[in-house]
């Protein structure tokens, strides 16, 4: 990687920029960026799936997302696995409507990757549904969406 530059959206190089002040080598360091996202992603899988379904769900799901073909970009030093790993979340909290943890993971997931901004109507949407259910306020709403734009809006800046 000697004198590759990272033609990443910020938060990746920022994770492993501080995970370099460990080790003092940036190879060393985005291998283990990459480990411990392979480790975060097999446990909240396991997690998520097991809480909505079943543990034997659980297992079977990790078995095809990690030994499917195309996960090899998990185990390089792509962004793909920091954003599996926001995108389990993300799903998980916007199921549950824990709306604030939601906002939190949908702003690192518009600062990882460019797909995370394609989720950005998705959470408005189920936004919408709540307060045309009358189960948030406007104003909650409107500072839930405001919150999960934040993190972009101060990239571009």
């Amino acid at each position: 990687m000697g004198g590759a530059s990272y033609a990443f959206f910020p938060l990746y190089p920022v994770l492993i920029h501080t995970i370099d002040y460990i080790f003092h080598n940036v190879e060393l360091a985005t291998f283990s960026l990459t480990l411990l996202l392979l480790l975060a992603n097999f446990l909240s899988l396991h997690v998520v799936i097991k809480n909505l379904y079943s543990q034997k769900l659980a297992i079977r799901t990790i078995f095809l997302i990690f030994f499917f073909p195309f996960s090899i970009f998990y185990y390089s030093y792509y962004t793909e696995g920091l954003l599996l790993f926001e995108l389990i979340w993300f799903s998980f909290f916007l199921i549950q409507k824990k709306w604030l943890l939601s906002s939190f993971t949908l702003g690192a997931l518009t600062v990882t990757r460019g797909t995370g901004l394609f989720l950005i109507p998705v959470f408005g949407s189920f936004l919408f549904k709540q307060i045309y259910n009358k189960k948030i306020s406007v104003i909650k709403s409107i500072l839930f969406f405001i919150l999960a734009l934040m993190p972009f809006f101060f990239w571009i800046l």
